[in-house]
């Protein structure tokens, strides 16, 4: 970066050290101390960074961030939950890799779509989803489950 009265600041990229810093792009290693073969170890590695992923998401999408409660067995529902929503992003984890769904989407991706399907109540009636993209029925299909219908709520 380099600044003159008339121009103002002016910033050159540094091209031979962006050259060098994208050389490694895309690769990284695995050091450990057992015999693995590589591609044993790098799915071990990807199950702990799906496992990972999966409690962070559980975090963010059910607010447990802080388990905020007022007695053992608010506390005991809680972690169930947590535990029921642990069960169901490893099953979407296996469908999705079965479907060849991580080739398009990542895990937060299917979700955030999955996620705006919508739920409406009204007193008196019974609930009813709102309608479905073509797309998010596309994912229910290709994850092998029958995506639901408004009047089965």
């Amino acid at each position: 970066m380099s600044t003159t009265p008339v121009r103002g600041q002016k910033i050159v990229a540094k091209e031979d050290e962006m050259i060098a810093a994208k050389k490694n792009f895309g690769y990284f290693s695995l050091l450990g101390n057992s015999r693995l073969a590589p591609e044993a170890a790098l799915d071990i590695y990807r199950k702990k960074d799906v496992a990972e992923k999966a409690f962070d998401n559980v975090k963010d999408r059910l607010d447990m961030r802080r388990l905020n409660v007022s007695s053992d067995l608010s506390l005991d529902g809680k972690l169930f939950v947590m535990f029921i929503a642990l069960i169901f992003i490893s099953f979407i984890h296996n469908a999705m890799k079965q479907a060849k769904l991580y080739l398009k989407y990542t895990m937060q991706e299917l979700l955030d779509e999955l996620e705006m399907i919508e739920r409406f109540e009204r007193q008196g009636h019974k609930p009813q989803l709102g309608e479905m993209t073509v797309k998010q029925t596309d994912l229910f299909m290709a994850l092998n489950i029958q995506p639901p219908k408004s009047s089965l709520c």
